[in-house]
């Protein structure tokens, strides 16, 4: 496993995690939309929480196609646009949290165009976390059970996005 941030604190607390669950990583400190990796390097690429975070989302997907071989497989996780989680971000950047500040929040559509355009086809799309953030067991224990109406009453309001596509044949 491979693991890509452009922040060393980030890339510290995912090599300490390893260390503790016993898990070999190799850490790179690099940015998204310049990967060091030779073209076709990786089969399976998993982007989760990282696209919020660059100049250029478009830039950065078509870089992780660059590092797949024909029929590689793309996983992206990001926080929906208008979920009650991207709201709580946002306005803890205004407020003054950095990490905050310029993220960027999507819809499912917007990326799934993202992943067509950069090269990948066959994208499926899934949504999840339809409620708020709390940090409750006892409420989670409830909330979880908002799930299934979410995603049949507030289509596009899910907390958590995920797609995946398979890299299609150059043409």
């Amino acid at each position: 496993v491979t693991a890509v941030d452009v922040s060393a604190p980030m890339l510290a607390l995912a090599q300490a995690r390893a260390r503790r669950e016993g898990s070999s990583l190799m850490l790179v400190r690099a940015s998204l939309e310049q990967l060091p990796f030779r073209a076709g390097s990786f089969s399976v690429v998993t982007c989760v929480l990282a696209l919020e975070f660059v100049a250029d989302p478009a830039v950065a997907v078509a870089e992780l196609a660059r590092v797949q071989p024909q029929g590689g497989r793309l996983v992206i996780g990001a926080l929906g646009r208008f979920s009650f989680w991207a709201l709580l971000r946002r306005l803890k950047g205004l407020f003054g949290a950095s990490l905050w500040q310029h993220a960027r929040f999507f819809r499912r559509r917007e990326l799934a165009d993202l992943l067509r355009k950069a090269g990948y086809g066959d994208v499926e799309t899934r949504e999840a976390v339809f409620f708020p953030p709390l940090n409750s067991a006892p409420l989670l224990a409830v909330l979880h059970r908002l799930e299934r109406p979410g995603r049949r009453w507030t289509p596009g309001m899910a907390a958590f996005l995920a797609l995946a596509g398979n890299r299609k044949e150059l043409d």
